[in-house]
C-alpha cells in the first residue's frame, strides 16, 4: 500500500496490466467526444475546452482523449488535466503526453477542489476503486454480514464524496462522462479466487494475495 496517499500502491502493475481497459475506454472516449461536440455546437462563442480525467493512471486514455477532442473540435483549444493518487502514474502521464497534459497527484476521494473549472470531467474504470480498509476478509462478498453493512456505508460515503468533488469541478453547463464498476460485476470471479486460495496447493500463497489485483 502507498502509505503517503492511503491507496494501494500498484502504479507499476497497473501500467503493465491495464491493456484490457483500453477497449472499454475507447467506447467511453467516443461518448465523451460526442457529448463535447454537442456542447460546443450550442456554444459557438467558446474557443477553449478544459477537461479533467479523474483516476487517469499512466495517461494512455488521457492522451487519446485529448487527440480525439482536438480532431473533433477544430479551432478549439483543448486543455487537459489528469488526476491520479499515484505520483508515478502522474509522472508517466506528463512524459507520455510530452508535457502537453498537466498532472495532479491527489485522491479523487479527497481531491483538491477545482471550483467550476472544467467543461468536461472524464473517468474510465476508476471510481469503483476504494481506499484500503482493514477487514477480516478483503473480498467483499465474503465479509461477515455486520462487517459488510459497515463497509457498504463507508464505501457509499466515499463514492458520494468523489461525485460531489466532480460536480464541484464542473463549470456551469459542464458534462461528466463516467464509467466504473458496479456491485456484483465480478462476483463469480472472486468466488473462484476464494475457492482456489483455500485449496491445499495454494494455501501457502494466500497471504501474498492483495486485493484489488489484475487477473
Amino acid at each position: 500500500m502507498d502509505e503517503k496517499n492511503g491507496h494501494f500502491g500498484m502504479a507499476e502493475s497497473y501500467a503493465t496490466n491495464s491493456d484490457s481497459q483500453k477497449t472499454i475506454g475507447q467506447e467511453v472516449i467516443n461518448r465523451a467526444v460526442a457529448e463535447a461536440r454537442t456542447y460546443f455546437e450550442s456554444r459557438p462563442e467558446k474557443k477553449r475546452i478544459r477537461v479533467l480525467d479523474v483516476a487517469c493512471g499512466p495517461g494512455n486514455l488521457t492522451c487519446l482523449l485529448r487527440t480525439e477532442l482536438m480532431k473533433a473540435l477544430p479551432g478549439v483549444e483543448v486543455e487537459v488535466v489528469g488526476l491520479d493518487y499515484s505520483g508515478e502514474n502522474v509522472d508517466r502521464l506528463v512524459a507520455n503526453s510530452e508535457g502537453q497534459i498537466h498532472g495532479v497527484t491527489s485522491s479523487f476521494f479527497n481531491a483538491a477542489t477545482f471550483p467550476q473549472e472544467f467543461d468536461l470531467v472524464f473517468s474510465n474504470e476508476g471510481l469503483h476503486w476504494q481506499p484500503p480498509r482493514e477487514m477480516e476478509e478483503i473480498i467483499y462478498s465474503h465479509l461477515p454480514e455486520g462487517e459488510r453493512e459497515g463497509y457498504e456505508r463507508w464505501a457509499l460515503a466515499n463514492l458520494t464524496r468523489a461525485l460531489s468533488n466532480i460536480h464541484r469541478a464542473l463549470a456551469e453547463g459542464g458534462l461528466a462522462v463516467l464509467q466504473f464498476g458496479h456491485q456484483g460485476q465480478l462476483a463469480a470471479l472472486w468466488q473462484l479466487v476464494k475457492e482456489v486460495l483455500e485449496e491445499p496447493a495454494f494455501l501457502q500463497y494466500k497471504h501474498r494475495y492483495q486485493f484489488p489485483s489484475f487477473l
